[in-house]
């Protein structure tokens, strides 16, 4: 407890429940490590005979794990287990790079349909939304299906029909086939992520990039069911988080600044206008343009705006 919380009535398994859902609310879930992946420190494995041997429960024993290659690591080290062989994800220090030709200010609006729409026109991940949308509607699909056959197979249980138990446990109830090609399209949406921000990196040449920071959905607002599907699979922090990566690989400062009259404001005469699909329609000066350009351009004009007003404040 802080020292001048001393003295004060508080219940502290209550305050230490409040920080735990603070925690999970506004960062992210702790994972934990279970039967299948862990974590092992370089005090705990050694290498011999092309195999790295890990300590186990049992005094002065280990476990041979058979190595592929004869790579030798002196870090903590994620280990997956899978069916048919174990996995070692090893953490790689990247090599910072400098650009001397990478002169540039971007200004970067992120959107689910295109993911980045620049001040300057240009457009990055247009066949996202082409990725995400086919195979969220197949795993709805597909859970449609295996929700069915479980109801079938609960009612089987609860009136004995035993025959049928069995088949659909021999026929229906497969994971690995559903997981292997869920992870697929997954990892095939990643590598596109990265590769167009690669692209725009080399294209722009940026020394900085200036995006806003994430918005917190309404959680009470009732959505479609389609859109639910949509956000529950879209890739906004994948995106965020491989964009910061690649900011620090290619010191590339990175700046977020509040989304705040970023989306509705009209980025020539700054009055409200409609939001129509992915058009923005302005009554007042007649601008129509796309959503994802609007904000973009706003971005720019806000932040232009807040440097010259931070510039003039400083004392002389």
């Amino acid at each position: 407890m802080p020292k001048n919380a001393a003295g004060l009535d508080i219940d502290e398994k209550r305050l230490n429940n409040l920080l735990c859902r603070l925690t999970r609310r506004y960062l992210t879930q702790p994972g934990s490590d279970n039967t299948d992946s862990f974590r092992i420190s370089p005090n705990g494995y050694s290498y011999k005979d092309g195999a790295m041997r890990i300590v186990c429960r049992i005094p002065r024993k280990r476990i041979s794990i058979p190595l592929r290659d004869n790579r030798m690591f002196d870090r903590q080290i994620q280990i997956l287990i899978r069916q048919d062989d174990v996995a070692l994800a090893v953490p790689i220090k990247a090599k910072v790079r400098v650009h001397q030709d990478y002169t540039n200010t971007v200004y970067i609006y992120i959107g689910s349909q295109d993911m980045f729409t620049l001040s300057n026109g240009h457009i990055y991940g247009a066949a996202l939304e082409e990725l995400i949308d086919p195979e969220t509607e197949r795993l709805a699909k597909k859970n449609r299906e295996r929700r069915r056959i479980y109801t079938a197979y609960n009612q089987s249980t609860e009136d004995g029909d035993t025959q049928k138990v069995q088949n659909i446990e021999t026929n229906n109830f497969g994971k690995l086939k559903y997981d292997r090609q869920k992870v697929k399209e997954r990892e095939k949406t990643k590598t596109y992520i990265n590769s167009e921000i690669n692209r725009m990196i080399a294209n722009e040449k940026p020394v900085k990039i200036v995006i806003t920071k994430p918005v917190t959905k309404n959680k009470t607002k009732i959505y479609a069911k389609s859109a639910n599907r949509k956000m529950a699979r879209r890739f906004s922090s994948y995106i965020r988080e491989r964009l910061a990566y690649k900011c620090k690989v290619h010191s590339i400062e990175l700046v977020e600044i509040n989304s705040k009259d970023t989306g509705q404001k009209c980025s020539v005469c700054g009055e409200t206008g409609k939001r129509q699909g992915k058009e923005f329609l302005c009554e007042n000066c007649g601008r129509n343009t796309t959503i994802a350009l609007n904000s973009a351009k706003n971005i720019q004009q806000k932040y232009l705006t807040k440097s010259t007003t931070e510039k003039t404040d400083q004392p002389c």
